[in-house]
């Protein structure tokens, strides 16, 4: 599938190498990460960098539908459905553990709302959901494959204490408790 983003730089009067730059990449590494299949992480970097949400990078002549809402006490949130060309990103336990850690980290120092989502291990789906407005972050999981257990944590309160607490510590200290709690249910 071909993404807009080089319409959409043209349209900003910016060039790969602009966009490389505000996202602190190596150019080449961008085109790369870019090409097939790209992590919704780096479709998230991309378009927060060119000040777009994530579907515009998609062109308009794909569908677009919803599969359903997630409420969350008076907030509501809409699930798009994203085709699987093939497998969906299958994270394994060590690997998890960095990309919820740099997860929790971009949302402590960007305060967006952001999601991850994929398979922990061999098939156990997941969602991460960062709500900027609560700061709470949610964790659903399904470990039986037939329900959800969802996990509310709560970051904010730690990262205001900056003297005692950094950012990275913060993100560390949540990561190990979404791993410990995933691992538990095993």
């Amino acid at each position: 599938m071909e993404l807009r983003i080089n319409e959409i730089l043209k349209e900003k009067g910016m060039r790969m190498a602009d966009l490389a730059k505000k996202i602190k990449i190596d150019q080449s590494n961008l085109s790369t990460s870019l090409k097939g299949n790209p992590k919704l992480s780096t479709l998230v970097d991309v378009a927060s960098a060119l000040g777009v949400e994530v579907r515009e990078l998609f062109p308009e002549t794909q569908p677009s539908f919803t599969a359903g809402t997630l409420q969350m006490g008076e907030r509501h949130y809409v699930l798009i459905p994203v085709e699987v060309s093939e497998k969906p990103y299958i994270f394994h336990p060590g690997r998890f553990f960095k990309e919820v850690e740099g997860f929790v980290l971009r949302c402590l120092r960007n305060g967006k709302t952001i999601s991850l989502c994929g398979l922990y291990e061999d098939g156990y789906p997941f969602a991460l959901l960062y709500d900027s407005k609560s700061g709470r972050l949610f964790l659903s999981f399904s470990p039986d494959g037939d329900g959800y257990m969802t996990t509310v944590y709560e970051p904010q309160p730690l990262s205001v204490s900056k003297n005692l607490y950094t950012d990275e510590l913060v993100a560390n200290y949540i990561a190990r408790n979404i791993m410990n709690d995933i691992e538990e249910k095993l």
